[in-house]
């Protein structure tokens, strides 16, 4: 049935979604559903799991003034608090209301739920009804005029097209460690303390965003046992500096999309080349001869030379940021080769450039650090043993500890294998989907429309967000994600408007030779 959609999933990728295509409907274009279910597995609809209702102490990481999921709507989010100041002032009281600020992620999610909202009726008023489901999907079947959708509340739905956009995806427990000293993930970090026991000694696997939000999570409620940060790359997120947005000179859409277009090679060496004279012609020092920065030896002189050099603007931090609207493009240019080269030895050091973190969650760390609260352990790990209430891990060098609680903080997996899914298994045994070598499911880069196990298009499952990573890369930022959903609804417009036409003609022509 194409007279109604299914999403799957109700974070900030939908909300996008809905908006954009609100849009589309005031054109009144022929053909188009006006019926959008979307079913999201937790309360909260608009806001998804990166800003659920949690802690205050997780931050974002992209200034308030400059956030925000719409990309017609720049500033979005601050106009927001501005209508909104005795709310935020009494919930978030130790919020700073400027643009410079890093608002809490709970307060940005209650800011994309009043969206969503507001998203609803906007919809209405243009004649399309937003259904909200909340369940969990467990099964979506192929039918011969679209797909049955099943659902963990006993309602089923016949859609003619699906859009998945199910966000952050948890990390399966590995085998042989589903004891309960065992944290598949930390969130929300608010129930930590409800699991572990104050003085616990707990290992945190991972040492990026959801490592730090753990971390200062456990302390701030106060927890007493050393916590040990073990992160076998080493490298530790860099401190954002006091920049604004830049506009590239050499790094820009026009460049690349014609190089897509002319089907022209772009290699590493040449993409190093283009950012070092970009951070160059932004005011920044470059060195002649690339050499990716190595992991610190001391991550607490490191976090000091980091805010140190955080008080200033950091061109090079501008350079990578700017890159949003292009990384996708870029990923598609670079050969099998350098994709296989860039993740094996480069992924690591760019998530820990490309995803800064703000002095004041910086300073923490370095406090925790300085204290001995906190440890700091780079290589290889491994769980030697485990039991309902303890974990050995043997580090490295051979040494052995013992833990209450360890917390995997990697975030969600890239190999889809290793998602907590059971809607992906299935999908995996219908053979609808199948795994990207570099991440995520492979699609159809134009439509969004996933491709199956026989290397063909399913012409109604749509994937947006999270599980596309491995055909546009990076996919865990909010304005690429927004930009992705726009692209996804525009085509799925622009082939509404192409069967509209043949249908047309086909009724025409059937028509005169009738006559």
């Amino acid at each position: 049935m194409e007279d109604t959609i299914c999403i799957v999933g109700a974070g900030s990728t939908c909300l996008a979604f809905v908006h954009y295509y609100t849009e589309k409907m005031k054109a009144l274009p022929p053909g188009a559903p006006k019926t959008l279910y979307v079913i999201e597995k937790s309360e909260e609809f608009g806001c998804g799991v990166a800003y659920a209702s949690d802690l205050s102490s997780n931050i974002l990481n992209t200034k308030s003034g400059s956030i925000s999921p719409f990309i017609d709507k720049p500033g979005d989010f601050f106009q927001w608090l501005g209508s909104n100041k005795a709310m935020v002032s009494r919930c978030f009281p130790d919020f700073a209301m400027v643009t410079d600020s890093y608002a809490p992620r709970p307060l940005f999610g209650a800011y994309l739920k009043d969206r969503f909202k507001t998203s609803i009726k906007d919809a209405a008023a243009v004649g399309v009804n937003v259904v909200q489901i909340f369940a969990e999907v467990t099964d979506i079947v192929r039918t011969l005029r679209g797909y049955l959708i099943y659902t963990s509340c006993g309602v089923s739905l016949k859609c003619g097209s699906v859009f998945m956009m199910c966000g952050t995806l948890a990390p399966r427990q590995a085998e042989g460690q589903q004891e309960a000293s065992m944290l598949a993930h930390p969130y929300p970090v608010s129930q930590l303390p409800s699991v572990v026991r104050s003085d616990d000694a707990v290992a945190v696997i991972g040492s990026r965003l959801s490592c730090i939000d753990t971390v200062i999570a456990l302390f701030e409620n106060g927890h007493k046992g050393e916590v040990t940060i073990y992160s076998r790359s080493g490298y530790f997120p860099s401190v954002r500096g006091t920049q604004g947005r830049i506009v590239p000179r050499y790094l820009t859409e026009d460049y690349f999309d014609d190089l897509l277009r002319k089907s022209l090679p772009l290699t590493l060496d040449q993409l190093v080349g283009l950012v070092t004279k970009e951070i160059a012609h932004q005011g920044g020092m470059t060195r002649s001869d690339f050499v990716a920065p190595q992991a610190p030896q001391d991550i607490v002189a490191f976090l000091k030379e980091e805010l140190e050099k955080s008080t200033c603007p950091r061109p090079w931090q501008a350079v990578l940021y700017a890159t949003n609207k292009v990384v996708g493009t870029i990923w598609a240019l670079l050969s099998a080769a350098d994709k296989k080269m860039f993740i094996d030895k480069y992924f690591s050091v760019f998530m820990s450039y490309r995803v800064s973190i703000p002095s004041e969650n910086a300073q923490k760390i370095l406090n925790y650090l300085s204290s001995g609260q906190l440890r700091f352990v780079r290589g290889q790990h491994t769980v030697v043993a485990s039991s309902a209430n303890e974990v050995v891990v043997q580090e490295e060098g051979g040494a052995v500890r013992h833990y209450g609680k360890l917390i995997n903080a990697t975030g969600s997996p890239r190999d889809i294998s290793r998602l907590d899914s059971a809607l992906i298994s299935k999908l995996m045994a219908h053979n609808y989907i199948s795994p990207n070598s570099y991440g995520g499911l492979c699609i159809d880069r134009t439509s969004y429309r996933a491709i199956n196990a026989l290397g063909q298009i399913e012409d109604g499952l749509h994937v947006v967000g999270e599980l596309t990573n491995g055909e546009f890369f990076f996919t865990s930022a909010l304005d690429i994600n927004s930009t992705h959903a726009y692209r996804c609804c525009e085509n799925y417009f622009a082939r509404l408007a192409e069967r509209a036409y043949a249908t047309q003609t086909h009724e025409h022509f059937g028509a005169s030779v009738m006559l």
